[in-house]
């Protein structure tokens, strides 16, 4: 059964969906709010719904490639070109 949910719903003890957001075209200026929706929970591995999985230090990765993403979309990045 597939079941459509909003916010954060706790499925297991220990385990909590979060629906972040932010990925879609235009999302840039989300793309805080989707780290900072995530900051409360501790997590070292993500799964994406493609199949990829992030093993260990999930948690940074998703706050490196946050602040990676913003500064290309707001010039930071420019001159790495």
């Amino acid at each position: 059964m597939i079941r459509e949910w909003q916010g954060t719903e706790r499925i297991l003890p220990g385990v909590t969906l979060v629906e972040a957001g932010g990925h879609f075209p235009g999302a840039a200026g989300l793309v805080r709010r989707l780290v900072d929706r995530l900051e409360p929970y501790a997590f070292d591995r993500l799964y994406a719904l493609t199949g990829a999985t992030v093993p260990t230090d999930a948690k940074a990765a998703v706050r490196r490639s946050a602040e990676r993403y913003i500064g290309w979309v707001d010039g930071t990045n420019d001159h790495l070109g």
